[in-house]
């Protein structure tokens, strides 16, 4: 009798220590599934998302592009413009316009000396001003996208990061303000959600807001390119369909510094700390003349008035003639200071 008791007790005792290993088991994945659960909720940081934003456009193939070409059709202002950009590495990008009433414009840099060839007799001049310089650059607009990460720090300090809608879908936004004059002061950029694509931007520029939406992106070498972008803000809609983007195929001749415009900047390109008029291609420098002409220059408030409505959009009008609208509220600045 005493004998089965015991074993009976020794069962319920097993049974019992089962139970709770059991039961301790279970908590701890409870808890361990828990913790997991609020790491993957935590919010992410500008750093990560800028980096998972850069995997889903294309991470290591990125890195295997050697050049890149577009051509896109724009409506604007000005009205329709047909623009060819060829870029290759380090910091060769040439880019061609065909303007309404104008025909076909060229501008050029290797990232030291800048250039221009005009329609007709006037042929290559020479680009001085490192912001124009600089603005040629950023016509290839796809490679700046695409090394987000090399301008986060030394062109853009990024801020906090929130949740919210972008263009009809959920976004991580993040906020940043620039360290270069001359561009957007501040703004945010959004990120979706699921494809962690770059859906577009808010900018604030001299406390004027405008909007870009990035669509259409489509894969091309391994790499993810938008093909729609649309730019709006209180004054002008534009936007630019991309008809055609190739990677690795730009003949490394066609951006080429040309021989006579490297004799014309001479062995060491002269570099000027102001825009100079002589600097614009003719057809530009006709329009900055003409431009200044029409200005309210005896009316401080008039005046005031339209620096305020070019500088709106001086920064969305490409190429030169968004330098030119810069060139002409600098020399607005000038007198409204004096």
């Amino acid at each position: 009798m005493t004998t089965r008791r015991g074993a009976e007790a020794m069962r319920v005792l097993h049974t019992h220590r089962t139970f709770e290993r059991r039961l301790h088991a279970l908590a701890a994945g409870v808890l361990a599934a828990a913790t997991a659960t609020l790491v993957a909720a935590a919010p992410p940081t500008a750093k990560s998302l800028i980096a998972e934003s850069t995997k889903a456009m294309g991470g290591p193939a990125i890195e295997k592009i050697t050049s890149y070409s577009s051509t896109a059709e724009m409506s604007g202002p000005m009205g329709a413009i047909v623009s060819h950009v060829s870029w290759a590495k380090p910091s060769h990008v040439v880019v061609k316009r065909v303007l309404p009433q104008m025909g076909e414009m060229v501008q050029g840099t290797d990232g030291k000396i800048g250039w221009t060839k005009n329609p007709g007799p006037a042929g290559y001049s020479v680009i001085r001003e490192q912001e124009m310089i600089d603005n040629i650059l950023e016509q290839a607009i796809h490679i700046r996208l695409l090394r987000l990460r090399e301008f986060v720090g030394t062109e853009l300090e990024v801020e906090n990061v929130t949740e919210r809608d972008f263009d009809g879908a959920p976004c991580f936004g993040i906020a940043f303000t620039s360290k270069k004059p001359g561009k957007p002061e501040s703004g945010t950029m959004y990120i979706d959600a699921a494809t962690k694509l770059l859906r577009g931007m808010e900018l604030t520029e001299r406390g004027r807001a405008a909007t870009v939406k990035l669509k259409e992106w489509k894969k091309i070498g391994g790499v993810q390119f938008f093909h729609r972008m649309e730019i709006a803000d209180e004054q002008m809609n534009i936007v630019m369909s991309f008809t055609k983007i190739a990677v690795n195929a730009v003949d490394p001749a066609l951006v080429k510094v040309p021989d006579e415009v490297v004799a014309l900047a001479g062995s060491q390109p002269a570099k000027t700390a102001t825009m100079k008029l002589e600097d614009f291609s003719p057809p530009v420098r006709k329009m900055i003349e003409d431009m200044m002409e029409g200005l309210p220059w005896d009316d401080p408030v008039a005046l005031r008035a339209a620096r305020d409505g070019m500088a709106s959009s001086a920064g969305k009008v490409p190429g030169e003639y968004g330098t030119a609208m810069k060139y002409v509220i600098a020399k607005i600045d000038e007198k409204l200071g004096g």
